[in-house]
Order: structure tokens, then C-alpha cells, then sequence
């Protein structure tokens, strides 16, 4: 079904090419999941003045039912209408019929429900084409699978050869720079050039966009196998208004690192001693109570908690000014997704290779106890 909904997404709005293909699946899946595209209208028609994607779609039994919140003048009203229809069979799944219209709990009469119907099938045969169903054919084989044929959509490429002499193909050139940056990177696996990158190493640099995976406790980070994760932009908005393609970058340290509410990156030096540093045959809790543990600021001020104090101390990098690594990293590609061009699992419409966040992984780089954090990253020059 995943599969099925790419092919009608690039036949809404056509970005690659995708050849014609045949999809099977039983009644159930077809009635649970194909005719969830139904509403995805986005505009109003006749007198349905509202959008149809604001309501909410439903399948019980042998019949589907919609209902629409209703606004005048721009403020809701406290009640919706209600439409219902069968379930609708092969032949008439482009036009599913309306049965019934009620306003709240109180059914219209046919008179003034025929207008409401009119307008509602119109806005449901616009969903359709909306969300890539017009001119799908179904049929059914003989075990009762439902045959869905999807058409051909997007713009074949053009091969053109050379003269009877000059027959050489030329190659295609890798898009894999090992300097480059993240809004590069990100396009590159968007644009399906991730085998381009894969147990590739990258020098990257980006605008810094939050972190995360902080491995501090009360008694320090847990161990020097512990991870902490920047992020940095991609692509704005690729999932959807404020939902970035990001690209996580793992990173192996002494070190947490934290944002303020402007947007600054600052980090923590964490002094400490672990376990595998203590002498052999010391109980567990004594342990906890021996350690020792202090941090740094950037500016290799000596204080006694992890939290920032921007009034007193300089970040990392200022919000706004791209944070360059200084130290190669690998990417954490998958690599039957970069080979098959499908993503499988994860959050609707991530790239292949992506993890099922939908985030480019870097690994790989390893700041060792007592190094500088300016041996590792800073800030790029303008």
C-alpha cells in the first residue's frame, strides 16, 4: 500500500517518471486504505463552501460516512453535516453515490439534500484527482484480488544517441564531494544519489538546527560509548510546514551539548571518572560517591553544573553562523533502500536510505577526553 500511494502521489504532481505498474490487494485493504484518498480536496465547490479535507472520513460495515464542520462568517457553528454512501463496488468506485445528508442528528429532506449531494460528489471526484485516483482502473483476477493499474506519470527522459562515430555514453558524475554541505548533502539523497554516498566519508558543514541524544545524569555522562547528536538543516519544510529534512550527526565524547532559547550553540567540557578508571573490587555505590565530576565552559572556565549561562559565557556558534566539522564523518545509509529506490517503514515520505525518522545519520566522529572542541568543529568563515 505504501508502494501504491508514491505512484499516486508522483501522478498528482508528477516529479519523476514512474512506468505504468499493476498493484493487488484484497477488498479489505482496497476499502481501508485506497479510499482514504478520497478526501483531499482542497477547494470548495457550489454551494459546499467548506474544504473537504477539514473533515473526517470513516468506514463501518458496508458504507462509508463524511462529516464537515460548517463555519459563518468565519466562526464554527455547533454542528456538521453528515453525509453517507455504500461502500462502492468496482465499476462505480469513481463516482461513489451519496445516500443520505443529515445536519447534526437531523436528517435533510431530499429536496434541499440534493443540492448538498451535488456539491459534495463534485468535491469528492476533485479528492480523486487531487490525490492521483483519476483514470486508475480496477478489475478483479480470479481469486478475488482487486487489480489496481496505475498509468504512466511524469516526463520520460530522453536518451539521445551520438553520431554513428561518436557513440560514447558519457558517465555520470558522482555527486559525492567529501567537502559539502548540508543543504548539498540532503539534496543529493532527495535526488536518489545516495549510492553515490554510501560508506562514504564527508567534511560537513551546516546551519545549526537543534541537539539532542544527551547522555548526562546527576552523576555525568554514563559512558565514553555514549552519544551526542547535532543536527543540522537540510531541506526547510521537506516534511510539511516547520518539519525539515535534518541531517543528524553522532557524535562520541566527553562533551554535551545545549541550545538557549535564541538559538545559540553552546557545549560542556564534563570531567569525570569512570568506572573502568577505578581500581577492581570497589562496591558499586561507592563508586557513584568517589567520582568526581566537574565541567568547562568553552572558554576552559572551571564550574559546577552542566547548565548554560549565556549572560556569562560565549557559545560554540551563534544562531544564524554555520558550524563547520573539522573531521570527516561516515554516512549511515541504507543500502537495499538506496539500491531498490524505495523507502520501507518510517515516517510517510522520508528518502530511501534515511532512518525511520527521515534523517540523514553521520558517524564516526570521536573527540577524545582532553581535546579541544576547536580541533573538532567551529565556525565556518564567511
Amino acid at each position: 500500500m505504501e508502494e501504491l500511494g508514491i505512484y499516486l502521489k508522483n501522478r498528482a504532481r508528477p516529479v519523476y517518471y514512474f512506468p505504468a505498474k499493476e498493484f493487488s490487494f484484497s477488498a479489505e485493504e482496497w476499502r481501508s486504505g485506497v479510499l482514504g484518498y478520497l478526501p483531499v480536496s482542497e477547494e470548495s465547490v457550489g454551494l459546499f463552501k467548506v474544504k473537504m479535507k477539514e473533515g473526517k472520513l470513516w468506514l463501518m460495515q458496508e458504507q462509508w460516512i463524511w462529516q464537515q464542520p460548517l463555519t459563518a462568517l468565519g466562526i464554527p457553528l455547533p454542528f456538521q453535516l453528515t453525509f453517507e454512501g455504500p461502500i462502492p463496488e468496482l465499476k462505480d468506485w469513481e463516482n461513489p453515490a451519496i445516500l443520505k445528508v443529515s445536519l447534526g442528528r437531523w436528517p435533510i429532506p431530499d429536496s434541499i439534500a440534493g443540492l448538498l449531494k451535488d456539491s459534495a460528489s463534485s468535491v469528492l471526484r476533485q479528492g480523486l484527482g487531487s490525490g492521483g485516483l483519476e483514470g486508475v482502473r480496477l478489475d478483479k483476477d480470479d481469486k478475488g484480488m482487486i487489480l489496481i493499474s496505475v498509468p504512466a506519470a511524469g516526463t520520460r527522459p530522453k536518451y539521445e544517441l551520438a553520431k554513428e562515430e561518436e557513440k560514447k555514453i558519457p558517465k555520470l558524475v558522482s555527486a559525492y564531494k567529501k567537502e559539502i554541505s548540508a543543504e548539498e548533502l540532503a539534496k543529493a539523497i532527495v535526488d536518489r544519489r545516495g549510492k553515490d554516498f554510501l560508506d562514504k566519508f564527508v567534511i560537513l558543514d551546516g546551519e545549526v538546527h537543534s541537539v539532542g541524544g544527551s547522555n548526562f545524569s546527576s552523576v555525568g555522562k554514563m559512558g565514553r560509548d555514549q552519544l551526542e547528536d547535532i543536527y543540522l538543516l537540510g531541506i526547510k519544510d521537506f516534511y510539511g510546514a516547520g518539519r525539515p529534512l535534518l541531517v543528524k550527526c553522532q557524535i562520541k565524547s566527553d562533551v554535551v551539548f545545549q541550545m538557549d532559547t535564541r538559538g545559540d550553540l553552546y557545549m560542556r567540557y564534563v570531567i569525570q571518572e569512570f568506572e573502568q578508571d577505578k581500581k577492581r573490587g570497589t562496591r558499586s555505590d561507592q563508586l557513584l560517591q568517589d567520582r568526581k565530576i566537574s565541567f568547562k565552559t568553552i572558554d576552559d572556565i572551571e564550574v559546577t553544573t552542566p547548565d548554560i549561562d549565556p549572560a556569562k559565557e560565549k557559545p560554540l556558534i551563534y544562531r544564524g553562523r554555520r558550524l563547520q566539522f573539522l573531521s570527516q564523518q561516515r554516512l549511515e545509509l541504507k543500502p537495499a533502500e538506496i539500491d531498490t529506490g524505495i523507502a520501507v517503514g518510517g515516517i510517510a515520505g522520508r528518502p530511501p536510505g534515511t532512518n525511520q525518522s527521515g534523517e540523514i545519520e553521520l558517524y564516526g566522529l570521536v573527540i577524545a577526553p582532553n581535546k579541544k572542541i576547536q580541533d573538532f568543529m567551529g565556525e565556518k568563515e564567511p
